[in-house]
C-alpha cells in the first residue's frame, strides 16, 4: 500500500505509509508538500480479479442514495468517479477476506475511484486538495468475517463504530431531553406548501420592491381547516410544517422570513394558525432555509456569500425566487439562525425545525478571505445551526440523511432520495445501507416517491415505506414545478370534498403507521429482498416485518401473505400484526 501525491506541476511522488496500530493508516500532513493537488491511496486489499467471487461497496452513487455493490464479473474496461461520499467509508469483500476502510482524517475531502483495466478492479480514494489540508489523511482497517461481511453485516459495524465513538446517539435515548422528538414520532408527518411564485422563474434577478406575484395556494385560516378536520376524523397525533409561509413563498426571497407572506393572511393570521395547532393538539414546525439565498432579499449581502476559487459568487439553482446564491455556512449561523429562531418562537411555532437542503447537498468550501472554510469547517457550521434549532425547538429536521450530520439531526426528508433511475458505472447492485445505520438513530420519510404515497401509480408504496422502517410523509401542493419528484399526483384541499377525501387518506395510514410506531426506537438489522416487490426486515429485537408488495400471495416459511399486505412477527415467529391495502 502506497500514497500517491500528485503536484501542481503534475509530477507524481510516492509518500510513507504510517502505520499506528488499531488497523490506521496516516500520510501526515507535515510529509506533504504545498503545492500538492490531490492525494491517492492504493492498497491490493481493494483490488480483485474478473471472476474472484465478492464485491467492492460503496456507500453512495451521489448524495443520499442506495449503496452501491460492483462484482467481479467479466466486463469491458471502464472506470467511475464518485465525489458524494455521505458516508466516509468503502469497503472489498474478495474470496473470502474482507476489508472495511474508515476514512476517520480529510474524510470530507476525497472521492472515490473505482475501474477494471483488462481484467484487473481497483477502488481507492482520491483525496481532492482544494483548500489544503488541515488534518493528517487517516485510515482506519476493520477485517470482518462471517455475518459482518455482508453489506448488511458492514452497516451494523459501522453504525456500533459510530455509537461507540460518540458521533450518533439512539432515539430512545434523546426522548428523555427532548420531549418533542417523542411527541413527533407518534404520528405522521405532514407538510404543506402554501405559496410560491412563477416557476421555473420569469426573472432571475427580481425586485424585492416589485416581485413576481405570489400564488397562494393554501391560507393561514384555511389551514385551521385542514387541522380541525385531522381532530374530526380522530388523528390524534401529527406535525405539521409550513412551507413558503415566509416573504415571497417558498424560495421566494431568502434568507428573508418577515414579513410573512400577506397572500396567506400576514402575521397576525399565522399567529392564529400556530395557536389552533397548539389547541388541537398538534406540534408545527417551519421550513426556513440557510443555504440557498437571493438578491432581493433585504437581509442578502454579496460579502456573505460562499466565494469560489476565482472569487465569484458561488450559484445554486434558479427557483421561485430567481438565481440563487449559496450563503457561507458561518455567516448564515453567526448572523441568521439566532434571529430566525427568535422569530420563530414569536410566531408561535412549537414543531420540529426544518433547514433546507443543509443534509442532502454535501458541504462547499468558502474562498471568501474574510470567512473561508474547508468542507469540514463548513460542515462543523451547519452543524452549530442544527444545534441551535435543536435547542431552541426541541428537535431539527434536514432534506437527507448525509453523514456529517446524524448526530445532530432527529428527522429527514428522505432516508434515499431515490432508486437510482440512470445508469452509473460499474454499478451492479443497489442495496440497503442507510436504513440499517441510521434507523433509531433518527427518524424519516423513506424516498421521494413515498411523499404521498398513497396516490401514486405503484400501489405498494405505502407498505413499502412502512417495511424500509419510514414514518409515513404526506404534502399538500407538493407538485409546484413540471419535473416534480414527488410525482404527478397531488394532496389538496381546495375543496371541503378534497379536504376530507385527502385527511381520510392519512387517517388509513396513521392507522398502519400506530401498528408499527414502537419500532422506530429499534435498530435494524437486517433488510433482504428475496424476490421482486418482497421486503424482509428484521429488527435488534428479533422481531420481524415481511411485505408483500405484489399483486400474488407469498408464502413465508408457514406464513401465507396475501397481495398488498404486510405482517409484523415477534421473536418467537408468531403473527402479531396484519396491515393489508386495497388494490
Amino acid at each position: 500500500m502506497h500514497f500517491e501525491i500528485k503536484r501542481k506541476n503534475g509530477a507524481l511522488e510516492k509518500a510513507m505509509v504510517q502505520e499506528t496500530g488499531g488497523g490506521r493508516v496516516i500520510l501526515k500532513r507535515s510529509a506533504v508538500p504545498v503545492d500538492a493537488e490531490s492525494i491517492c491511496f492504493y492498497d491490493e486489499d481493494f483490488s480483485a480479479e474478473a471472476g474472484d467471487s465478492g464485491f467492492f461497496l460503496m456507500p453512495s452513487l451521489y448524495y443520499c442514495h442506495d449503496t452501491m455493490l460492483t462484482r467481479f464479473t467479466e466486463r469491458a474496461d471502464t472506470e467511475g468517479v464518485y465525489p458524494e461520499n455521505d458516508m466516509p467509508l468503502y469497503a472489498c469483500s474478495r474470496n473470502g477476506k474482507t476489508t472495511l476502510a474508515i476514512v476517520e482524517g480529510m474524510e470530507m475531502d476525497y472521492e472515490l475511484v473505482i475501474g477494471v483495466k483488462d481484467g484487473h478492479y481497483y477502488l481507492y480514494p482520491r483525496f481532492r486538495l482544494e483548500t489544503g489540508m488541515d488534518e493528517d489523511i487517516v485510515i482506519r482497517y476493520y477485517h470482518l468475517s462471517g455475518e459482518d461481511s455482508t453489506p448488511a453485516g458492514m452497516a451494523r459495524f459501522y453504525r456500533k463504530y459510530l455509537l461507540d465513538h460518540g458521533k450518533i446517539r439512539p432515539m430512545r435515548e434523546r426522548i428523555k431531553e427532548q420531549s418533542i422528538l417523542a411527541e413527533s414520532l407518534m404520528g405522521p408527518q405532514i407538510r404543506v406548501r402554501m405559496a410560491w411564485k412563477p416557476m421555473p422563474p420569469e426573472i432571475l434577478e427580481q425586485d424585492r420592491n416589485n416581485p413576481p406575484p405570489v400564488h397562494a395556494a393554501v391560507t393561514f385560516d384555511r389551514f385551521q381547516d385542514v387541522i380541525r378536520e385531522f381532530r374530526k376524523q380522530g388523528i390524534d397525533h401529527a406535525e405539521f410544517c409550513l412551507v413558503g409561509w415566509n416573504k415571497g413563498g417558498h424560495d421566494g426571497q431568502f434568507p428573508d422570513l418577515l414579513p410573512v407572506e400577506e397572500a396567506l393572511g400576514g402575521e397576525e393570521a399565522l399567529k392564529h394558525l400556530t395557536r389552533c395547532a397548539k389547541e388541537n393538539g398538534y406540534l408545527l414546525g417551519a421550513h426556513t432555509n440557510i443555504y440557498d439565498s437571493y438578491s432581493s432579499a433585504a437581509r442578502w449581502e454579496r460579502g456573505d456569500m460562499i466565494h469560489t476559487k476565482n472569487g465569484e459568487v458561488d450559484k445554486g439553482g434558479k427557483w421561485c425566487g430567481g438565481q440563487s446564491y449559496l450563503i457561507c455556512p458561518k455567516q448564515a449561523h453567526e448572523k441568521l439562525v439566532t434571529e430566525d429562531m427568535d422569530t420563530l418562537a414569536r410566531l408561535g411555532f412549537n414543531g420540529t425545525h426544518y433547514f433546507d437542503v443543509n443534509s442532502m447537498i454535501g458541504p462547499r468550501p468558502c474562498y471568501n478571505p474574510a470567512h473561508s472554510l474547508s468542507r469540514k469547517e463548513a460542515a462543523q457550521w451547519r452543524i452549530k445551526s442544527f444545534e441551535a434549532a435543536r435547542s431552541r425547538f426541541g428537535a431539527v429536521s434536514s432534506e437527507g440523511s448525509l453523514g456529517f450530520a446524524m448526530g445532530s439531526l432527529d428527522f429527514s426528508l428522505y432516508a434515499i432520495f431515490g432508486k437510482p433511475d440512470k445508469p452509473f458505472p460499474m454499478l451492479d447492485e443497489a442495496v440497503p445501507f442507510r436504513q440499517i445505520v441510521y434507523h433509531g438513530i433518527i427518524h424519516y420519510n423513506y424516498s421521494a416517491k413515498t411523499v404521498n404515497a398513497p396516490l401514486k401509480d405503484d400501489p405498494k408504496l405505502p407498505l413499502w415505506a412502512l417495511a424500509n422502517g419510514a414514518q409515513p410523509m404526506y404534502y399538500y401542493y407538493s407538485k409546484f414545478r413540471t419535473d416534480s419528484p414527488w410525482g404527478n399526483k397531488d394532496l389538496e384541499c381546495g375543496t371541503d370534498e378534497q379536504l376530507r377525501k385527502g385527511v381520510a387518506m392519512i387517517r388509513k395510514g396513521y392507522e398502519d403507521y400506530k401498528k408499527l410506531r414502537d419500532l422506530q426506537y429499534l435498530f435494524i438489522d437486517d433488510i433482504q429482498e428475496p424476490e421482486k416487490d418482497i421486503l424482509i426486515t428484521c429488527y435488534e429485537d428479533a422481531s420481524v416485518t415481511i411485505c408483500n408488495g405484489s399483486d400474488k400471495q407469498y408464502q413465508y416459511q408457514k406464513i401465507t401473505l396475501q397481495p398488498l399486505s404486510l405482517v409484523r412477527l415477534d421473536a418467537e415467529g408468531k403473527v402479531e400484526i396484519t396491515i393489508t391495502l386495497n388494490p
